[in-house]
């Protein structure tokens, strides 16, 4: 496969997807990497709001022990059981997109195989091809509207609304309903005193999945009030939504070959961890290297 595998596009600039572009572009393949947003990294993400840094989707990447020594020549920050980028988790992975062509605010909206390969339509953007092959590293969930498949339908993913917050007089309680993890970000490098991320359950989630963040972010302070019998509002607080937040019901296998060179992956794969992205990303590119 890999003789005629030369000139690839990848779906996705997460943890999958970059795990893949690093992998083929190291093995001398021409890669290029289409992502929907402004940013990297996917769900291992930071944003910058008002004086302070919020790591709002996962706080910490977890894995194997290969993954873990992928981790460490990243110069990642090991964190528990974990590891952070620095100064923040949109930063960890910021190595392997050096000499990559990757292209932001580029939504792929469909992928067609047309007898000279694989051709791209990307949002506002016309389209891009031919491709030898594609890979598809994106939640499941948008992975099947793009390219059906049988196997993306026993996937589930679970969402999870975040609130983010610089509130320093805030005393922070033990997560109960509806937070699931309360991070006080003021424990980080370079941290701002009352800075927090608090991640919702999947029930509060889903109940209120099609909210708006102003909606979300008022229930949420009002239930932090409450839990803490603190008066004075945030400083800061905005509500951040994530539709395909964790996988509950992985695919239990690698990725997917849907044929003629188009491959899909990512964390949801093989479960709900980074190291589990990275894992699929790298047996994508494997797939794609075979013999060459």
């Amino acid at each position: 496969m890999s003789d005629d595998m030369n000139n690839i596009a990848v779906i996705g600039a997460g943890m999958a997807g970059l795990a893949a572009a690093r992998h083929l572009a190291d093995a001398g393949r021409q890669v290029v990497v289409f992502e929907k947003s402004r940013g990297t990294g996917g769900r291992l993400a930071t944003r910058r709001r008002s004086e302070a840094m919020f790591d709002h989707g996962a706080p910490i990447a977890q894995g194997c022990s290969d993954f873990d020594a992928t981790m460490c020549a990243l110069s990642a920050d090991r964190i528990g059981a974990g590891w952070r980028g620095s100064p923040g988790m949109s930063a960890l992975l910021k190595p392997w997109v050096d000499g990559l062509d990757l292209r932001h605010e580029q939504q792929v909206t469909a992928v067609d195989h047309l007898r000279d390969g694989w051709h791209l339509t990307i949002a506002d953007h016309g389209g891009a091809g031919p491709f030898d092959a594609v890979v598809i590293a994106i939640p499941a969930p948008q992975a099947q509207k793009l390219m059906p498949h049988p196997a993306l339908e026993k996937v589930m993913m679970r969402p999870a609304w975040s609130l983010l917050a610089i509130w320093p007089e805030l005393t922070l309680p033990k997560p109960s309903a509806p937070f699931e993890v309360i991070v006080d970000m003021s424990s980080h490098p370079n941290g701002t005193v009352g800075a927090i991320v608090a991640h919702c359950n999947e029930a509060f989630s889903r109940s209120h999945l099609e909210d708006t963040p102003d909606q979300i972010c008022s229930l949420l302070v009002q239930r932090l009030q409450q839990l803490t019998g603190c008066t004075v509002m945030p400083r800061f607080a905005q509500a951040h939504r994530w539709r395909y937040a964790r996988t509950t019901d992985p695919l239990g296998q690698p990725f997917i070959d849907a044929g003629y060179g188009c491959f899909i992956g990512g964390d949801w794969a093989l479960g709900s961890h980074a190291g589990d992205a990275w894992r699929s990303g790298l047996a994508l590119a494997e797939a794609l290297t075979a013999g060459g």
